[in-house]
């Protein structure tokens, strides 16, 4: 009976573990669909993140060949003037000629 005894003892002890085996086994799962789920989420902000990024890369490219206009120097400037005088134009189309080369574009003399 003893020996009866033990061995029922050793199969509660064997289905306790296969018990707790079971149940960590549906806890990797789970973790694993977190991971799963974690990633995906991560994926996402990294596309939105290199969206931002292209963005913002476009809107340097903008803003500098917006402000990057060729503009003339001091010297070149003097001289544009001297023969803008020349050409005695009136003294406000002369200025508007001067200061549409300088900032490179046109001005208005409303």
């Amino acid at each position: 009976m003893q020996r009866h005894e033990q061995d029922l003892q050793a199969a509660k002890q064997a289905t306790a573990a296969e018990e707790r085996l079971l149940s960590t086994l549906e806890q990797i799962e789970i973790l694993h669909e977190v991971i799963e789920t974690l990633n995906l989420g991560l994926r996402y902000k990294e596309q939105q993140l290199q969206e931002l990024e292209q963005e913002l890369i476009d809107t340097n490219q903008e803003l500098w060949t917006t402000f990057s206009l060729e503009q003339i120097s001091l010297a070149q400037a003097k001289a544009l003037a001297r023969t803008i005088w020349q050409t005695n134009k009136s003294t406000s189309d002369s200025l508007a000629e001067l200061i549409g080369a300088i900032y490179g574009s046109a001005v208005d003399l409303e």
